[in-house]
């Protein structure tokens, strides 16, 4: 392939990578960009692992997966075409200053953290495989991915290791033994990752004279040569690096901040209170902000311009989607003020994508735990409101979502709009 070919109806404009299993191009049809990878070599095994990359794309949803769109398995050169993202973070973490970059970082532990609640170990996690979209991290290259319940048969043969020096866990490289791998080796490859990171330098030589004394424990822990001794999942990682984080930051809870609101300014009561719901680690502890906050006063932070509530929905969105986490406690109490947050935010944001989630978030979660009151909001706050030309983007949210679209109709006693119908 090369740029101005033509596959599929797909226009071939730029090559923007190169691996050493094919290339990616930046492709365009119907006036929309996407990025397309191609198998180059075309051996048996080659075929596998590349169905196989796009099956665990398919699989793996949320905050931090990108999209699959189509895919031709038989054709000359195999490929399949993927939402277009803007950088690998190789590039992106140039663009962060101070503790931007650890911010980042807990990012990017989240996104693994929800692959492997999925049931899907990366096995090739390094800086090049991680991307960014308008901010958001996005994981990426499951070539060397594994489904843990469904990959019963070994597409590498035994002896063989493949992976990323400074990034491969030692039992792998030791044994020889990747189809093993599990949580403990991506923690492994993530130390990597951090380290390389905050440092700039290849993972191969790690040293504490490179980084900062605080975080240096953390990466230490995920690289030890026994997998007991590191973190035994990346919830504990994640904590672990929130706490750094916190430290560095001078955190305050939300009740000391509110107690404090007279001894300084608007606009630093403003910045702290952004910043403590940008810190939270779990939707637990964003509802438990948001209730000790109040519900008048985060309409405020809310509405207080489209950045505010941008950042905030991220955030949201980004707890919302841990549905692993959430299960353990949610009840259904929570579904009232969460569905509320949620129709808040849908209002303020001027992101469509994040329309998009908060609309799926909304109705998933007023509807499965059957909450009369929320699924009432939800429907006149962000359903009622789509027209023929606002509605587009939901195209799909309608699509995936018809039988709890029915359902809420039942519950609350109402007849959905036609212009929702039409796409049932």
């Amino acid at each position: 392939m090369k740029v101005g070919d033509i596959i599929s109806g797909y226009v071939i404009t730029k090559q923007i990578g190169s691996g050493g299993m094919g290339d990616v191009f930046l492709v365009q049809k119907n006036e929309s960009d996407y990025a397309l990878k191609t198998c180059r070599d075309k051996d048996a095994e080659s075929l596998k692992r590349f169905q196989r990359e796009y099956r665990i794309m398919e699989k793996f949803k949320g905050n931090f997966s990108i999209h699959v769109y189509d895919a031709d398995f038989n054709a000359t050169e195999p490929f399949f075409v993927m939402e277009k993202c803007d950088c690998s973070l190789v590039d992106y973490r140039n663009k962060l200053k101070g503790n931007a970059k650890l911010e980042k970082l807990i990012e990017v532990c989240k996104g693994v953290a929800e692959l492997h609640a999925q049931g899907i170990i990366h096995r090739d996690i390094k800086a090049q495989n991680i991307l960014v979209k308008n901010g958001q991290i996005k994981i990426t290259d499951f070539g060397l991915g594994r489904l843990i319940k469904r990959d019963s048969t070994t597409i590498t043969g035994s002896g063989v290791v493949m992976g990323t020096p400074g990034y491969i866990a030692p039992e792998i490289y030791i044994n020889g033994d990747s189809k093993n791998a599990d949580e403990r080796s991506d923690i492994y490859s993530l130390g990597g990752l951090i380290f390389n990171v905050l440092s700039g330098i290849d993972p191969q030589f790690v040293s504490p004279s490179v980084i900062a004394a605080d975080v240096y424990p953390v990466i230490s822990k995920c690289r030890d040569a026994n997998p007991l001794a590191r973190y035994q999942n990346v919830r504990q990682l994640v904590d672990a690096l929130v706490t750094v984080l916190k430290i560095r930051t001078g955190y305050v809870d939300m009740s000391t901040l509110i107690a404090n609101v007279t001894k300084m300014s608007s606009q630093e009561f403003l910045q702290k209170l952004l910043a403590i719901f940008i810190q939270t680690n779990s939707l637990r502890e964003f509802l438990s902000n948001y209730h000790t906050l109040g519900s008048v006063s985060f309409e405020n932070l809310v509405t207080h311009d489209a950045s505010v509530a941008n950042q905030l929905a991220l955030k949201f969105i980004q707890l919302s989607n841990d549905k692993s986490a959430n299960d353990e406690w949610l009840n259904f109490e929570d579904i009232d003020p969460l569905c509320h947050i949620c129709c808040l935010l849908y209002k303020a944001v001027n992101d469509s994508t994040s329309k998009i989630e908060l609309s799926h978030i909304g109705i998933s979660y007023s509807v499965n735990y059957n909450r009369w009151h929320a699924e009432q909001e939800v429907f006149n706050r962000i359903i009622s409101n789509w027209d023929t030309k606002s509605i587009i983007p939901f195209i799909n949210v309608i699509k995936g979502n018809r039988d709890l679209l029915e359902g809420m109709e039942k519950s609350i006693g109402v007849k959905m709009p036609s212009i929702v119908t039409q796409y049932y």
